[in-house]
């Protein structure tokens, strides 16, 4: 590849790693601090039954939300208001079917959990696929005109409403319903904020010809979301129906503690890589080089973040939500070594669905489904309740990051020596920054207690990882010199 091109490709994904830090950090900062104080508000079976309920919603989203229609909307080439329209209206409409069905429904599923109280939270949380279908069709249509801040300004309000509200109803009692109230209110702030700044104006309204348009597209990101949304609920009621609901709030508590910043850095990870990833941009040469320098650049961010909390878990969940949480700091470490390694490995998802194959990628996904299913069966066999659950997530990113990998070198073009420079050099770097996180922590706790000792042992790891990184890939050291160099004279 040209120094020019390497150049210029360097200069946008550096702008992008800056929007991507900053606007995780705000919003995870957000959600954080709220999981946080409802971590001290409420008990472990509190957040279990709220997850109970929250998971059979995400999954509605599914289909009554409108998610597949995402990148139907987003990268059809001529798109009309009547394909908005449509898509928006076969949301709303499968979202009111969803709720009345639900109605009827939870009379004999909240039962089975032994409170009478299930079937109307259930319900309650249902109502979170209104806002869902309002954010799938705006940010396609903010994807379509390069808004990104558009897209980073909605996750803001929508953590800053949730994150208001459920601590609100916390504080007054509301138990479970503070936490799938978080939820409705966010999806329902950030659908707000993307209609309102979208500038178009979409209505509920079907025409079968331009629904026919998107459905094909549409099937295939159905299929991906079947299988990793369905997981969720898996993993919830396997853990409830052979442990507790106590341990499926524990595991759930993890999951609150690293899902935002893996869904964010996902979603920006995303939709900001697509624009270098285009089809006819992948016809030109050299894709394949371009495609390593992401995906190098990706890793440096995105290994060291999530292999760091990681590293300080025990310590983080003790000093910020206390005791009375079980295995939930074991449960963060299986999460987040699992993240580190699918979302850098996943931009072959981005890549794949760019160049308009989506169905390669349903294989990834029920691949992943099935490595959580038999680590599900392990951990009952085990007897490893929510850490079990923990490994199991575990297993599925570590099936369907294989089978990223396979896709880059097979499906991509980039060579087995390249996906281990962009790949393999900063994620091991980031697991040493890691290990000696872990042990300047343990040596020094004893001795300054946790909260410096935390302090500390995070200190070390921005040091520690700063100079390795700049040592074994130069090449970022001056992407990051010449960023900061633009910066100040701008």
């Amino acid at each position: 590849m040209p120094p020019s091109a390497s150049s210029g490709t360097a200069q946008r994904v550096a702008r992008w790693v800056g929007s991507l830090v900053t606007g995780a950090l705000l919003r995870t900062g957000l959600l954080l601090g709220a999981t946080i104080v409802l971590a001290r508000l409420l008990d472990p079976e509190d957040f279990g039954l709220a997850s109970l309920a929250t998971s059979i919603a995400i999954f509605l989203a599914v289909f009554a939300g409108g998610v597949p229609f995402e990148e139907a909307l987003a990268q059809r080439r001529i798109l009309r208001r009547k394909h908005l329209d449509s898509a928006f209206g076969v949301s709303i409409a499968a979202g009111i079917v969803a709720v009345c069905a639900i109605l009827l429904a939870g009379w004999l599923i909240g039962p089975l959990f032994g409170s009478a109280a299930f079937w109307p939270l259930l319900a309650f949380a249902t109502l979170s696929v209104f806002g869902q279908a309002l954010i799938t069709v705006h940010t396609a249509i903010a994807r379509r005109r390069r808004r990104f801040g558009l897209i980073a300004r909605s996750n803001t309000v929508g953590a800053v409403a949730g994150a208001a509200g459920g601590i609100a109803a916390a504080y007054l009692g509301a138990g479970p319903w503070s936490v799938v109230l978080m939820r409705v209110l966010m999806l329902g702030a950030q659908g707000g904020v993307l209609a309102a700044g979208s500038g178009v104006r979409v209505l509920p309204r079907v025409s079968r010809p331009h629904l026919r348009d998107i459905a094909h597209y549409s099937s295939f990101s159905l299929g991906q979301r079947i299988a990793t949304d369905s997981a969720y609920i898996l993993i919830n009621y396997t853990v409830a129906a052979f442990f507790s609901v106590a341990a499926v709030g524990a595991f759930n508590m993890a999951l609150r503690l690293t899902e935002p910043l893996r869904g964010l850095f996902r979603g920006i990870t995303h939709n900001t890589a697509f624009e270098f990833m285009r089809e006819k941009t992948q016809a030109q040469g050299g894709f394949a080089d371009r495609f390593a320098l992401i995906l190098s650049v990706a890793t440096v961010v995105i290994a060291p973040v999530f292999l760091g909390i990681a590293a300080i878990a025990e310590q983080f969940l003790g000093v910020l939500i206390g005791p009375g949480w079980g295995d939930a700091a074991r449960i963060v470490q299986a999460l987040a070594i699992g993240t580190a390694l699918i979302l850098p490995l996943d931009l072959a998802s981005t890549a794949l669905n760019a160049r308009g194959q989506p169905g390669y990628l349903v294989g990834q996904r029920m691949l992943g489904f099935a490595a959580l299913v038999a680590g599900l069966v392990g951990a009952v066999a085990l007897n490893l309740a929510g850490f079990g659950a923990g490994l199991a997530r575990m297993f599925a990113d570590m099936a369907e990051g294989a089978w990223a990998a396979r896709a880059i070198v097979r499906r991509l073009g980039v060579r087995g020596s390249a996906l281990a420079r962009a790949f393999a050099l900063p994620w091991a770097t980031a697991a040493g920054m890691a290990i000696a996180v872990h042990v300047v922590i343990g040596t020094t706790i004893g001795h300054i207690g946790d909260v410096y000792a935390l302090a500390l042992g995070v200190v070390a790891g921005v040091a520690i990882y700063a100079i390795a990184i700049a040592i074994v890939m130069p090449d970022v050291r001056g992407w990051a010199l010449g960023a900061l160099s633009r910066r100040s004279k701008g």
